[in-house]
């Protein structure tokens, strides 16, 4: 191999030559990654661990079945198989969270649509478990949110101060509830909130469909096409920096090969989310090999804006240390992305706003508002 094929060939790329593979094409995956072995050190595959690991998809690179001729450092193999270990104690703890807090949301009268974390896993992921998640998220109803908020504190649960939770009742989408022994539940009242558009709780629960959680109980989930659209948006606003949020979608897809793009699109349109929507499709055929078939014209053509989107891409999609650099860097590119330049606009200018009123804060907190620490 040449050394300019060597330099193209890293850990992220080789990562996802992988999950191209995944979970279907099990004899190519094999090859592939017996081509790794040949010509990577034992260093290389402790970073491709660290590195699949950041993505959130160490579980899904199961490593334990292959032949014993594909020479995989014995740590490696440990690694995966205690990470799979530890995913299986933890999924079980969320799925009993979820349990418990749905049927008491549920005896209160409020509905409730679950949204990616474990249930995702249930009915995407071939093995739920090798799916990574750190919470429970919960979709409700605005005007179901205050009474849900009460019965989560009558579990146990607490949230933040009372400055930030205005902030994020303004102009986010959910709040952060928490407590000991309990998994970490995000409680929704708005779909999305972000790139200058607010995509509402009706977005997910109007379409949505039952999922049996164990006997009458059961819960809400997202219909495809509208849970295309939510996912998208969600990795588009993180700068898609886990892979693991695009092979959520590869697996949506593959679960729904009849999906109704004009559905996502007049979903995307409607709510003003084109420009998120379509990079996420981009990025699911060019990073991991999804064919998309019949995709409307729209959500394949590329705007200016998109294309100047692709100059940050590499940096902002790359795991580095928080700096106000790498801020800034995912905010410009998520500006990017808004389908109008006045919601780009809107969208920088609020948060550099946002950033300047929290570090006068900080440095005369005696003097100025509390709510500028939100």
């Amino acid at each position: 191999m040449q050394e300019s094929d060597r330099r193209d060939m890293t850990p992220r790329t080789d990562l996802m030559q992988f999950l191209q593979c995944l979970p279907d094409e099990g004899e190519r995956f094999t090859r592939a990654l017996e081509a790794f072995s040949h010509r990577r050190s034992p260093a290389d595959w402790n970073e491709l661990v660290a590195i699949a690991s950041y993505h959130g998809v160490l579980s899904v690179l199961d490593w334990r079945s292959l032949p014993d001729d594909i020479e995989i450092p014995r740590e490696v193999r440990d690694a995966a198989q205690q990470r799979l270990a530890v995913q299986y104690v933890w999924h079980g703890h969320l799925m009993s969270g979820l349990r418990t807090a749905v049927a008491a949301l549920t005896d209160a009268g409020v509905l409730v649509c679950a949204v990616k974390g474990p249930v995702l896993a249930e009915r995407l992921y071939p093995v739920p478990e090798s799916r990574h998640c750190l919470d429970l998220d919960l979709l409700v109803e605005p005007g179901d949110f205050d009474r849900a908020a009460q019965v989560l504190i009558g579990a146990g649960y607490g949230t933040g101060d009372s400055a930030t939770l205005d902030y994020l009742r303004q102009f986010s989408h959910h709040l952060e509830f928490s407590g000991t022994g309990l998994p970490p539940i995000e409680l929704h009242f708005r779909t999305y909130a972000g790139f200058g558009a607010e995509l509402p709780a009706s977005v997910l629960l109007d379409r949505a469909q039952q999922f049996a959680l164990n006997g009458a109980l059961s819960v809400l989930t997202p219909s495809p096409e509208e849970e295309f659209v939510y996912l998208s948006v969600h990795a588009a606003g993180h700068s898609f920096i886990r892979l693991v949020w695009l092979y959520d979608l590869k697996l949506l897809v593959r679960r729904c090969p009849a999906l109704n793009w004009d559905r996502v699109l007049s979903t995307a349109e409607r709510f003003g989310v084109i420009g998120p929507v379509a990079y996420a499709t981009r990025l699911l055929q060019l990073w991991l090999g999804v064919s998309l078939d019949d995709l409307p014209r729209s959500l394949q053509e590329r705007s200016v804006r998109s294309k100047m989107a692709d100059w940050l891409l590499d940096e902002v999609s790359t795991p580095q240390p928080k700096s106000m650099r790498d801020n800034f860097g995912g905010l410009l590119f998520t500006s990017l992305l808004c389908d109008r330049v006045t919601s780009g606009g809107w969208l920088l200018q609020h948060h550099m706003l946002r950033f300047t009123r929290r570090k006068l804060r900080q440095m005369a907190p005696a003097v100025l508002p509390e709510r500028w620490s939100a």
